[in-house]
Formats: structure tokens, C-alpha cells, sequence
């Protein structure tokens, strides 16, 4: 721990790491909390003290999109979007393998153009100030979950291409040699 160059990239590349294999939970992770604890204030200040909250609806809201556009991004890295592989799965391996890059090069293009839309909506709400009804946040940090899940699914499907890739290239260099 001398402070040098070499430990302080060790250092970033041990953080980069974590947050490339944990990004998505953790951002997942505290938007859950949040949304529990912000549905738990809600009921007991309605039910136990008789006096409602004006914020707690607002922002469990907002923290459960952000928890199920982020989610997208936390599926699209595990594999576990919602698809039909019924009839996939009862193609030969080959014709699987084509199937899911097909798939996968539908859902590159489709997060391309939805990250481009998702930025000039961030831009259009950042330019006109709208704020949110109870708690007066800036909405474009709303919608910046949906830019975030598309980007981050973006970067996971770069990730699967690039393995995807690899993989044929060291299968052709094991058949080459």
C-alpha cells in the first residue's frame, strides 16, 4: 500500500470487475429497498397515525422503474429475458445457435435505437424543467432509468457477442491446429 500507480490500477480494475458482474443488482438491489421501505412509511404513517404521507407513493413508483428498467439490463446479462424457445429448442443446435444470434442482433438494434430515444427524451425534460408533482424531482432522473437499462443491456450484448466470437475463434483455431 505505497500509493503507486500499479496498486491504484489494481484497485480500479478489482472495482471494475465488481460493478461489470454487479452493476444491475445493485442498482436493483436499492431501488427494492427502497420502494419496501418507502410502501412501509406509507402504511404506517396512513394507518398507525392517521396522517398520509404526500412522497411515499411518488417514489416507490419511481424506484420501481427504475428496479424493472434495470431489470432488463439484469436479464439481457443472465439470459433470462422473456422469450418462446419452444420451437428453438426443438432445432438442431446449429439452426439454436443461428436463432439466438438473430435474437440477439434484434435486440442490439432495437436497445441502439431506444437508448437514441431515450437520450432526447432526457434532453427534452432536462431543457423544459418538469418536476415531479410530490417531491419536485427532476423528472429526467425518472427517465434516465431508461436510457441506464438500455444502455447496460447494450453493454451485455456486446459482452455475449464478443464471447460468442471468441469462442468460434478459438474452436477454429483447435480444428486448425
Amino acid at each position: 500500500m505505497d500509493g503507486s500507480p500499479v496498486y491504484g490500477k489494481e484497485i480500479m480494475l478489482k472495482l471494475l470487475k465488481w460493478l461489470d458482474k454487479n452493476v444491475e443488482l445493485l442498482i436493483c438491489s436499492i431501488a427494492l429497498v427502497g420502494l419496501f421501505i418507502c410502501m412501509l412509511l406509507a402504511v404506517l404513517f396512513r394507518y398507525m397515525l392517521n396522517n398520509s404521507l404526500p412522497w411515499p407513493e411518488e417514489l416507490g413508483c419511481y424506484l420501481f422503474i427504475w428496479f424493472s428498467l434495470v431489470g432488463v439490463a439484469y436479464s439481457t446479462k443472465e439470459g433470462i429475458h422473456l422469450r418462446v424457445d419452444v420451437l428453438v429448442n426443438a432445432m438442431p443446435k446449429p439452426v439454436r445457435m443461428a436463432l439466438n444470434a438473430v435474437s440477439e442482433l434484434v435486440m442490439t438494434v432495437f436497445f441502439l435505437y431506444m437508448s437514441a430515444v431515450g437520450m432526447r427524451a432526457i434532453a427534452d425534460i432536462m431543457s423544459n424543467g418538469t418536476t415531479s408533482p410530490a417531491m419536485r424531482i427532476p423528472m429526467w432522473l425518472v427517465y434516465l432509468s431508461f436510457w441506464l437499462g438500455c444502455v447496460l443491456s447494450l453493454v451485455r450484448l456486446a459482452q455475449s457477442w464478443y464471447r460468442r466470437l471468441r469462442h468460434r475463434a478459438e474452436k477454429e483455431d483447435v480444428h486448425a491446429g
